[in-house]
């Protein structure tokens, strides 16, 4: 599965499935790369929170020449990522091959992030 096949899936399967938005508003189309992590930056309008939600996607450096299938994991709190040394610490990690690669999408919540749980 392509870069870009695997990317419009997450973002389809958060957009319809998680967080029920739609109408992406802005996307960076070229992520950065940060301690050998592939790092996706995306924002959508959501429909039942009534914001703009942002998604930071974490993936393997090689993920896009890779024909491997990748697991991924879901995260609410996706603001912390930074603060939590996301990037540095997987990247150590997948160096050591202390874990096997997988993506991380984390969805970034705002001040009303309780309430938002309960939707």
């Amino acid at each position: 599965m392509s870069f870009n096949t695997h990317l419009i899936f997450i973002v389809l399967w958060l957009a319809f499935n998680v967080l029920f938005m739609k109408n992406p508003v802005s996307a960076q189309n070229i992520g950065i790369i940060e301690h050998n992590i592939f790092k996706q930056e995306l924002n959508f309008e959501s429909v039942n929170l009534h914001r703009k939600v942002h998604i930071t996607i974490l993936l393997p450096v090689d993920y896009e020449k890779s024909i491997d299938k990748y697991p991924v994991l879901y995260l609410n709190d996706g603001q912390d990522l930074p603060r939590l040394k996301m990037t540095e610490v997987l990247g150590k990690l997948y160096q050591n091959q202390q874990i096997k690669p997988f993506i991380l999408v984390g969805s970034h919540a705002d001040k009303h992030r309780i309430q938002e749980y309960g939707i």
